[in-house]
């Protein structure tokens, strides 16, 4: 299957404040191989099935079946019969910024973190199946995102994006009901990610992670790295510097309490990790005009 050009949000949805669109597509055959530059896309396959194809794995998909796919993954589907999947475009930088409480479940990590990062390097073989009654219970939250963006009632950016994290919500903790009583070696780091998202501000072992996970510290860091593309000290790190950009834009405490706050006792490696994840120092960042997204993508 050849490669299109990269697709962009702008290509659904020309407001910049509101990157988000959903629509409902109706596919027969094969659909080329594809990737998200600056959006990530929620698949809920409604009716069919079909291979869905993800960089170099192919996996067969049918109604029920749920997945997220980042932005620069490669994907496609081929042999597609009555395929209906209903497809959500979204920024997560924006549409996920309130929902801290929500990426401390060990489902939304699995779903919208771990899966993602699995399916860049092969060997994705887990993904979430609704339930019929979950299946019914999803269909009506989309169906209402579909009316609102139609019609665009008073408000309806409002309604939509409540509907959108009300989706989530459901959609991880059936990933949790599902993943409860299997051996599931994904959902396993997704809950060390959990714990790290609860205790990101204290001092975390690698043996208390891997303890969480049920793996040896050998196992858990080569899975870890794996499923989430660094170290646990990395990861920590990030979650540290993205609460450090949300305050050094929201308080007017000075850098060292931010500092403080954010888990380091020494300012100065503060700045230092500040730099490494953003390419600023911190006060520069106070006083610049780009997305805090930007800068921790940058």
């Amino acid at each position: 299957m050849q490669e299109m050009e990269p697709m962009k949000m702008y290509y659904f949805s020309q407001d910049e404040n509101f990157p988000f669109f959903i629509q409902m597509g109706d596919q027969q055959g094969d659909f080329n191989m594809h990737r998200h530059e600056d959006f990530f896309e929620m698949v809920v396959v409604t009716d069919g099935k079909a291979m869905h194809i993800v960089e170099n794995e192919s996996y067969p998909i049918s109604m029920g079946d749920v997945f997220v796919i980042s932005g620069n993954t490669s994907h496609g589907f081929k042999d597609a019969v009555d395929f209906k999947p209903c497809n959500i475009m979204f920024n997560p930088d924006i549409f996920l910024a309130c929902a801290q409480d929500l990426m401390k479940t060990a489902g939304f990590q699995a779903l919208f973190v771990v899966e993602p990062n699995l399916s860049k390097t092969g060997g994705f073989k887990a993904r979430l199946k609704l339930s019929p009654d979950d299946y019914r219970r999803i269909s009506l939250i989309t169906a209402d995102m579909l009316e609102e963006q139609t019609n665009k009632p008073s408000g309806w950016q409002t309604k939509f994006k409540a509907d959108f994290l009300l989706l989530c919500t459901m959609l991880s903790r059936a990933y949790e009901v599902k993943s409860k009583h299997k051996e599931n070696s994904l959902y396993s780091i997704a809950q060390s990610l959990a714990y790290i998202e609860k205790s990101y501000l204290s001092d975390i072992s690698v043996s208390e992670l891997a303890k969480i996970s049920n793996y040896s510290e050998r196992q858990f860091l080569r899975l870890f790295k794996k499923t989430s593309g660094c170290t646990p000290t990395e990861y920590i790190r990030r979650l540290r510097i993205r609460n450090a950009c949300r305050l050094l834009r929201s308080s007017p405490e000075s850098i060292t309490e931010i500092s403080s706050q954010c888990g380091y006792s020494d300012s100065n490696y503060f700045t230092r990790a500040f730099k490494t994840e953003t390419g600023m120092t911190p006060r520069e960042f106070r006083s610049s005009t780009l997305p805090d997204s930007v800068m921790l993508h940058g």
